[in-house]
């Protein structure tokens, strides 16, 4: 049975070169069957220009994705007129030789697309967060955050070894931080981490990060363009919530 209340954990990793540790508590509980929380935000490069105005989260470079170009289509036809020929036959006494008759060739049908797969309550719940993570962006003034599938399997898979391993904490048991998932995942600009654990439905945890103070700040942060949701059942909370962000 997942506990009722947890006392909500926060953290908040800065570095000058990868990341530092500092402790934010956020009293009392969390009512309603709230599970624990944790954030972090990645450290900006030096190097890079533009940081959100946020005092609460840390800001990291903006990365851009690559505009496409598309042409509009045009087509051509060319008629040509050859001048007309005539053929004259002569007539021969020597048989022909029979041919053989022309052989053709039929090219194999293409074998039928596999069926899409079928949405879990797994993908139905980190949706739902998602659009409830940009309604609240909405509200302040943010553009919305583009779902994105590296996200969401660093997301994922960072709650499935929680609710496996039995822990809550944004670093890893073999010691790797959510920049290092991320990264591994393929996505190569990392912004923020926020995870939960206990609370049932995504509205449940969403209310929780946003009744925390570095939690809202990492989800109302305009700087920040994607999001990746990651929702697993187990452990001694029952389910545990992620949520990676991405410049």
């Amino acid at each position: 049975m997942p506990r009722t209340t947890t006392a909500v954990r926060s953290f908040l990793l800065v570095a000058s070169t990868v990341l530092l540790v500092a402790g934010c508590e956020g009293g009392g509980t969390v009512a309603a069957g709230g599970g624990g929380g944790g954030w972090v935000t990645q450290t900006p490069s030096p190097t890079t220009a533009t940081s959100p105005s946020s005092p609460d989260a840390l800001t990291g470079p903006s990365s851009s994705s690559p505009s496409g170009s598309s042409s509009a289509p045009s087509s051509s036809s060319a008629v040509s007129s050859a001048p007309p020929t005539t053929t004259t036959t002569e007539t021969s006494t020597t048989t022909p030789a029979p041919q053989a008759p022309p052989q053709t060739t039929e090219k194999p049908a293409d074998p039928p697309a596999p069926p899409a797969p079928t949405p879990t309550e797994a993908d139905a719940q980190e949706a739902k967060v998602v659009e409830l993570t940009n309604k609240e962006r909405s509200n302040a003034g943010c553009a919305p955050l583009v779902a994105d599938k590296r996200l969401g399997t660093s997301a994922r898979g960072h709650s499935q070894d929680m609710a496996n391993q039995n822990y809550f904490d944004h670093v890893s048991k073999d010691g790797r931080t959510f920049v290092d998932r991320i990264k591994a995942a393929g996505y190569p600009s990392p912004g923020a981490e926020n995870i939960a654990a206990g609370q049932q439905t995504p509205a449940d945890v969403m209310k929780s990060w946003m009744e925390s103070p570095g939690h809202r700040a990492n989800i109302l942060n305009c700087g920040l363009k994607a999001l990746g949701v990651g929702v697993a059942k187990g452990g001694s909370f029952g389910i545990y919530w992620t949520q990676n962000f991405g410049w």
